[in-house]
């Protein structure tokens, strides 16, 4: 039973470890119009963090790691943000599906502009990665 137990756990650490994702999200600071940008290497994952004009870039590992930017563009209040719907593999690309969030009715929200933003840093996969984004 011991053993069972323990290569199990073994198992669960294996999968946690290779599903790492980290995330950064924010409501101001994103660019104006909406966009979707894949980041394959160090350049590219420079360029998404300066639409944010961050100071502090993450490390990025080109042969570990690919990076996802979802800006929703410029909205009239507070409360939106970005989901992703689904991710995994489909015709032979990695797709990632993210949508667009609102206020419900009648929900309390900043009165400023904002234009929120998800950038994701995930496990490099095995396929090319697409994002389709509905917004």
């Amino acid at each position: 039973m011991m053993r069972l137990v323990a290569i199990v756990m073994l198992a669960l650490l294996t999968i946690a470890q290779a599903a790492e994702i980290q995330r950064w999200r924010g409501t101001y600071g994103g660019p104006a119009e909406a966009s979707a940008v894949v980041a394959n290497d160090a350049a590219q994952w420079r360029a998404l963090f300066a639409k944010l004009r961050a100071e502090n870039v993450p490390p990025f590992d080109e042969k570990r790691h690919v990076g996802i930017g979802l800006f929703l563009g410029e909205r009239r209040t507070g409360g939106y943000g970005i989901r992703i719907v689904s991710a995994g593999p489909r015709d032979g690309r990695f797709v990632i599906e993210a949508e667009a969030t609102a206020p419900g009715p009648g929900m309390p929200v900043t009165q400023a502009f904002t234009q929120p933003w998800l950038v994701m840093l995930i496990d490099r996969p095995e396929l090319p990665v697409v994002v389709e984004r509905r917004f």
